[in-house]
């Protein structure tokens, strides 16, 4: 690592906590699902610049406000790389099972977290995990990386090598199966 790379390195990690707060800032009320990913993209984006063009950013004395800005045009946009990376499949897909309660309507769909629940819903939870366990290996794969492991369909075309379109499809189609397995419960 050279010298000016160093120079930005230190700059970053002495203001990381900054930068967190305007990330948070820019998301306001998406931030608990957003900010972190945010932030580290928009940060990837400047470190993949010329040295000498973050040295100058850095010289004038605005590495803040153009992480800042570039956060705020990414999260505004639709076709930013940042929506296409992690916002689009959110507002593509429906999850298994959405509390429909005010306290946790923003949650996140993707994660199914056990103090979510009351008595009631465990029947919910319990179904749906006897529903998984009931599908082929996989449509059983397919689950564990969309939602125990949560990732993105995205990231599970690149690792399988199998069509976005061919997922989406799939995963259409195992969440109605489990849906009506479970139907007593919605």
């Amino acid at each position: 690592m050279t010298e000016n790379e160093q120079i930005i390195r230190n700059w970053l990690n002495d203001n990381w906590e900054q930068l967190q707060i305007n990330s948070r800032k820019v998301c306001t009320y998406n931030s608990d699902k957003w900010a972190g990913d945010l932030l580290i993209h928009v940060v990837e984006d400047f470190l993949k610049k010329s040295i000498e063009y973050q040295i100058k950013v850095f010289n004038d004395g605005k590495i803040e406000q153009w992480i800042t800005k570039a956060m705020s045009m990414q999260v505004r946009s639709g076709t930013s790389t940042f929506y296409n990376t992690y916002r689009r499949n959110l507002y593509n897909s429906r999850g298994l099972y959405l509390v429909e309660n005010g306290e946790t309507r923003d949650k996140d769909i993707y994660t199914i977290e056990e103090d979510l629940y009351d008595e009631k819903d465990k029947g919910n939870y319990e179904c749906m995990k006897w529903a998984v366990s009931q599908l082929n290996f996989y449509d059983q794969a397919l689950i564990d990386k969309r939602y125990d492991k949560g990732w993105t369909i995205d990231s599970i075309h690149k690792f399988y090598g199998i069509a976005k379109s061919h997922l989406n499809r799939d995963y259409k189609r195992i969440t109605k199966q489990i849906q009506e397995s479970c139907k007593q419960f919605i």
